[in-house]
């Protein structure tokens, strides 16, 4: 999956079907209001409306998950770490649940991207390959299961 670059649009739509495999096999997901692409605009407090390349509402958190993708040649300055942080500050003006930001690319992150997003709590993820993406995904989505202890077991579906 990884080795060949995709495009930015094919990249959203990959990591969004990987979200949607998860949330199929999750015992009681929580998990709704699934939005990807260029139609998917969330108004901030400023008014505005953002693009974001996936967002998905998980109840069980109380959380409005968005999830910036980049597939880029180069790895990731700050600059867009920047951009995407300052859409989570809008949006959380207005939003009823927590915001969470996380962003994948297939490249990595600069050192001042990777210390600004982790100062802000912006996750960011390297999908060096997609066994180990759909591992962190299921991590994410797993949070509160009863059966954690099973949870590597599960997971060998991916492999």
């Amino acid at each position: 999956m990884m080795d060949n670059p995709m495009s930015s649009d094919e990249f959203e739509f990959f990591v969004n079907e990987l979200i949607g495999d998860i949330i199929k096999k999750v015992d009681d997901p929580k998990i709704e209001s699934i939005g990807v692409g260029r139609k998917n605009k969330i108004q901030g407090a400023s008014g505005y409306k953002h693009q974001i390349d996936i967002s998905c509402k998980d109840l069980k958190r109380n959380t409005l998950v968005l999830i910036e993708c980049k597939s880029w040649n180069d790895t990731i300055d700050i600059i867009p770490v920047l951009t995407f942080h300052a859409r989570i500050l809008d949006i959380s003006k207005i939003s009823q649940l927590k915001i969470e930001g996380i962003m994948v690319t297939t490249k990595g992150y600069s050192k001042g991207a990777n210390k600004y997003a982790d100062y802000y709590g912006i996750k960011l993820q390297l999908a060096k390959n997609e066994y180990e993406f759909k591992v962190f995904l299921e991590e994410m989505f797993y949070i509160g299961l009863k059966d954690k202890a099973n949870f590597r077991e599960r997971i060998e579906v991916y492999k």
